[in-house]
Protein backbone atom coordinates (compact mmCIF):
# COMPACT_ATOMS: atom_id res chain seq x y z
CA UNK A 1 0.00 0.00 0.00
CA UNK A 2 0.87 3.28 -0.44
CA UNK A 3 0.71 4.71 2.93
CA UNK A 4 3.83 2.27 3.86
CA UNK A 5 5.97 3.95 1.32
CA UNK A 6 9.34 6.98 3.13
CA UNK A 7 7.40 10.29 3.10
CA UNK A 8 9.95 11.30 0.69
CA UNK A 9 8.31 8.63 -1.71
CA UNK A 10 4.78 9.57 -0.32
CA UNK A 11 5.26 13.47 -1.24
CA UNK A 12 7.04 12.80 -4.14
CA UNK A 13 3.45 10.81 -5.10
CA UNK A 14 1.34 13.53 -3.52
CA UNK A 15 2.77 16.43 -5.35
CA UNK A 16 3.04 14.80 -8.51
CA UNK A 17 -1.09 13.79 -8.29
CA UNK A 18 -1.60 17.56 -7.32
CA UNK A 19 0.26 18.84 -9.48
CA UNK A 20 -0.92 17.66 -12.56
CA UNK A 21 -4.95 18.37 -11.09
CA UNK A 22 -3.79 21.65 -9.93
CA UNK A 23 -2.93 22.79 -13.27
CA UNK A 24 -6.68 21.44 -14.48
CA UNK A 25 -7.98 23.14 -11.44
CA UNK A 26 -6.03 26.66 -12.24
CA UNK A 27 -7.23 26.31 -16.16
CA UNK A 28 -11.03 25.79 -14.84
CA UNK A 29 -10.95 28.85 -12.18
CA UNK A 30 -9.64 30.64 -15.09
CA UNK A 31 -12.28 29.86 -17.67
CA UNK A 32 -15.00 29.92 -14.17
CA UNK A 33 -13.68 33.15 -13.53
CA UNK A 34 -14.35 34.58 -16.98
CA UNK A 35 -17.72 32.51 -17.73
CA UNK A 36 -20.77 34.22 -18.29
CA UNK A 37 -22.77 31.22 -18.23
CA UNK A 38 -24.08 29.76 -15.27
CA UNK A 39 -24.59 25.82 -16.33
CA UNK A 40 -21.01 26.10 -17.85
CA UNK A 41 -19.50 28.09 -14.91
CA UNK A 42 -21.75 25.41 -12.75
CA UNK A 43 -19.79 22.70 -14.34
CA UNK A 44 -16.10 23.57 -13.76
CA UNK A 45 -16.83 24.59 -10.62
CA UNK A 46 -18.24 20.49 -10.40
CA UNK A 47 -14.72 19.43 -12.02
CA UNK A 48 -12.31 21.73 -9.54
CA UNK A 49 -15.08 20.52 -6.57
CA UNK A 50 -14.42 16.56 -7.25
CA UNK A 51 -10.48 17.48 -8.07
CA UNK A 52 -10.58 19.07 -3.96
CA UNK A 53 -12.34 15.24 -3.01
CA UNK A 54 -9.42 13.80 -5.35
CA UNK A 55 -6.80 15.86 -3.25
CA UNK A 56 -8.14 14.36 0.28
CA UNK A 57 -8.30 10.90 -1.23
CA UNK A 58 -4.53 11.04 -2.57
CA UNK A 59 -3.47 12.67 0.85
CA UNK A 60 -5.29 9.52 3.04
CA UNK A 61 -3.93 7.06 0.37
CA UNK A 62 -0.31 7.74 1.56
CA UNK A 63 -0.94 9.44 5.28
CA UNK A 64 -3.67 7.08 6.11
CA UNK A 65 -2.97 7.89 9.71
CA UNK A 66 -3.53 11.71 9.79
CA UNK A 67 -6.03 13.11 12.02
CA UNK A 68 -6.86 16.66 13.71
CA UNK A 69 -6.70 17.01 17.25
CA UNK A 70 -8.53 13.89 18.90
CA UNK A 71 -10.91 16.55 20.63
CA UNK A 72 -12.64 17.60 16.90
CA UNK A 73 -13.83 13.64 16.90
CA UNK A 74 -15.20 13.68 20.31
CA UNK A 75 -18.80 14.55 20.51
CA UNK A 76 -20.45 17.71 21.01
CA UNK A 77 -23.20 18.79 23.39
CA UNK A 78 -25.21 19.73 20.73
CA UNK A 79 -25.08 16.22 18.00
CA UNK A 80 -28.14 14.63 19.16
CA UNK A 81 -29.73 12.60 17.14
CA UNK A 82 -32.26 14.74 16.89
CA UNK A 83 -30.04 17.45 15.74
CA UNK A 84 -29.03 15.08 12.56
CA UNK A 85 -32.03 14.11 11.96
CA UNK A 86 -33.42 18.20 11.95
CA UNK A 87 -30.64 18.44 9.09
CA UNK A 88 -31.45 15.91 7.26
CA UNK A 89 -28.44 13.91 7.53
CA UNK A 90 -30.60 10.40 8.27
CA UNK A 91 -32.68 10.98 4.61
CA UNK A 92 -28.55 11.74 2.98
CA UNK A 93 -27.70 8.52 4.65
CA UNK A 94 -30.83 6.63 2.69
CA UNK A 95 -29.82 8.12 -0.35
CA UNK A 96 -26.21 7.47 -0.08
CA UNK A 97 -27.11 3.92 0.56
CA UNK A 98 -29.87 3.65 -2.50
CA UNK A 99 -27.17 5.45 -4.68
CA UNK A 100 -24.09 4.32 -6.36
CA UNK A 101 -22.38 6.50 -4.06
CA UNK A 102 -22.45 3.44 -1.97
CA UNK A 103 -19.45 1.61 -3.88
CA UNK A 104 -17.35 4.48 -3.16
CA UNK A 105 -15.61 3.86 0.10
CA UNK A 106 -16.85 0.69 0.87
CA UNK A 107 -14.71 0.63 3.92
CA UNK A 108 -16.88 3.10 5.83
CA UNK A 109 -19.85 0.30 5.68
CA UNK A 110 -21.01 -1.96 8.35
CA UNK A 111 -22.82 -3.84 7.05
CA UNK A 112 -22.50 -7.30 6.67
CA UNK A 113 -18.93 -7.51 8.86
CA UNK A 114 -17.69 -8.85 11.79
CA UNK A 115 -18.30 -6.83 15.26
CA UNK A 116 -14.58 -6.70 15.20
CA UNK A 117 -14.78 -4.45 12.07
CA UNK A 118 -15.77 -1.56 14.63
CA UNK A 119 -12.64 -0.72 15.54
CA UNK A 120 -12.05 -0.31 11.87
CA UNK A 121 -15.00 1.06 10.95
CA UNK A 122 -14.57 4.06 13.39
CA UNK A 123 -10.88 4.96 12.43
CA UNK A 124 -12.44 4.71 8.71
CA UNK A 125 -15.35 7.23 9.53
CA UNK A 126 -12.51 9.45 10.95
CA UNK A 127 -10.55 9.59 7.84
CA UNK A 128 -13.37 10.23 5.59
CA UNK A 129 -14.37 12.86 7.81
CA UNK A 130 -11.02 14.67 8.13
CA UNK A 131 -10.57 14.30 3.98
CA UNK A 132 -14.14 16.04 3.51
CA UNK A 133 -13.46 18.50 5.42
CA UNK A 134 -9.64 19.57 3.99
CA UNK A 135 -11.82 19.02 0.31
CA UNK A 136 -15.29 21.64 1.58
CA UNK A 137 -12.26 23.83 3.02
CA UNK A 138 -10.78 24.16 -0.51
CA UNK A 139 -14.14 24.73 -2.31
CA UNK A 140 -15.27 26.92 0.70
CA UNK A 141 -11.94 29.26 -0.29
CA UNK A 142 -13.25 29.33 -4.00
CA UNK A 143 -16.89 30.62 -2.55
CA UNK A 144 -15.17 33.02 -0.78
CA UNK A 145 -13.25 34.47 -3.62
CA UNK A 146 -16.43 33.89 -6.31
CA UNK A 147 -18.33 36.12 -3.57
CA UNK A 148 -15.41 38.99 -3.56
CA UNK A 149 -15.60 39.21 -7.03
CA UNK A 150 -19.46 39.54 -7.17
CA UNK A 151 -20.10 35.99 -8.98
CA UNK A 152 -22.89 35.60 -6.37
CA UNK A 153 -24.91 33.10 -8.78
CA UNK A 154 -21.46 30.74 -8.71
CA UNK A 155 -20.66 30.81 -5.12
CA UNK A 156 -23.81 29.88 -4.47
CA UNK A 157 -24.41 26.70 -7.45
CA UNK A 158 -20.62 25.95 -5.55
CA UNK A 159 -21.58 26.50 -2.18
CA UNK A 160 -24.51 24.15 -2.77
CA UNK A 161 -22.32 21.58 -4.14
CA UNK A 162 -19.72 21.84 -1.37
CA UNK A 163 -22.54 20.98 1.35
CA UNK A 164 -23.63 18.10 -0.44
CA UNK A 165 -20.56 16.50 -1.26
CA UNK A 166 -18.59 17.39 1.38
CA UNK A 167 -20.28 18.92 4.22
CA UNK A 168 -22.93 16.10 3.98
CA UNK A 169 -20.53 13.36 4.30
CA UNK A 170 -18.92 14.97 7.07
CA UNK A 171 -22.14 14.86 9.30
CA UNK A 172 -22.73 11.50 7.81
CA UNK A 173 -19.41 10.08 9.58
CA UNK A 174 -19.77 11.96 12.31
CA UNK A 175 -23.51 10.46 12.87
CA UNK A 176 -22.62 7.04 11.94
CA UNK A 177 -19.84 6.94 14.83
CA UNK A 178 -21.84 8.46 17.61
CA UNK A 179 -24.19 5.82 16.76
CA UNK A 180 -22.43 2.87 16.88
CA UNK A 181 -20.48 4.31 19.96
CA UNK A 182 -23.65 3.88 21.91
CA UNK A 183 -24.93 1.39 20.18
CA UNK A 184 -22.07 -1.03 21.48
CA UNK A 185 -21.41 1.08 24.56
CA UNK A 186 -17.58 1.85 23.30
Amino acid sequence: MLHEKPTSIKLFILFSACSGTGILKYYLLVLTFSENNLLIGAGYLFVILWIHIFWGFMFFQLFKYFRFPKNYYEKRKFETPQYFNMLGVKRFRKIIINSFFKYLNQRVYLKGRTRGYVKVFIEETMQSETSHVFAFSLSFMIVLALLFTSRFGLAIVLLIMDVIFNLYPVLLQRMNRFEIKIRLNI
